[in-house]
């Protein structure tokens, strides 16, 4: 994995399968690529309609073939911008789809969860659709990553956890426009990863100058001292499953 900066993810799976998540690139301060290094994708999933989500998303799904998966207004725009519905993996909160590489480099099943965020896409100032938003829990392999996109705290965190049991978490902990309204505090945040219980946490969703992940990894420690957190990581990185394996 290859955290790139905002809400952005890089996957590449033992058999070789790749994966982006919010790949918010071309502009985004964060991130140390450019869209155009990134030649080979499987698959892409888009948490919501947000510029800092869908970023260049479509652009990288039509020059790879990449498989697309999102909620139905990000859908709405690839198609109005020229992705062929082919590429496009339908889904909704508690869908479960199966979606494979091409060649022999395996597969990985998603699981779409509920986000309570908002979620809108717009044409010359217009608010033209929205739908609402929603997460991701990525089976890849023995290990099953937790994107929740951008969400507030609720309490059907601990059912999701209940359902899929992540290992990997990644959780809101800012925004990128310092003077928004902001979905999770510091404390939220790690609350979240209290109920979820990762071994591993990544705090996202922030801006360069924030202080909210060094916060997030403070609160962290005391109240979910057993989940590691990578606070804002580098390069690729490796994660292998703990000793328990949830079927």
């Amino acid at each position: 994995m290859r955290f790139l900066g905002v809400s952005a993810l890089e996957m590449e799976t033992d058999g070789g399968m790749r994966i982006l998540v919010d790949p918010y690139i071309t502009g985004n301060p964060s991130c140390p690529i450019t869209a155009d290094e990134i030649e080979s994708v499987d698959l892409i999933l888009v948490s919501h309609g947000a510029w800092d989500h869908v970023g260049d998303s479509i652009e990288i799904a039509k020059r790879t073939g990449a498989s697309f998966m999102s909620p139905n207004d990000v859908r709405a725009l690839a198609l109005r911008q020229g992705l062929p519905k082919e590429q496009i993996v339908g889904t909704q909160p508690g869908a479960t789809r199966k979606i494979a590489a091409s060649g022999e480099r395996g597969s990985v099943r998603v699981r779409a969860t509920v986000a309570h965020h908002t979620s809108f896409i717009t044409a010359d100032e217009d608010v033209y659709l929205s739908a609402p938003p929603i997460g991701f829990v990525i089976y890849a392999d023995d290990v099953r990553i937790y994107h929740p996109g951008d969400t507030c705290l609720f309490s059907d965190l601990k059912l999701i956890t209940e359902l899929t049991h992540p290992q990997v978490l990644l959780i809101p902990v800012d925004g990128v426009i310092p003077e928004a309204p902001k979905e999770m505090s510091p404390l939220d945040a790690a609350l979240a990863t209290q109920w979820i219980g990762p071994d591993v946490v990544i705090p996202m969703h922030y801006f360069s100058e924030s202080k909210n992940p060094e916060e997030f990894q403070r609160i962290a420690e005391i109240i979910a001292p057993e989940s590691q957190v990578l606070l804002r990581p580098e390069g690729w990185f490796t994660y292998e499953p703990s000793r328990v394996k949830f079927l």
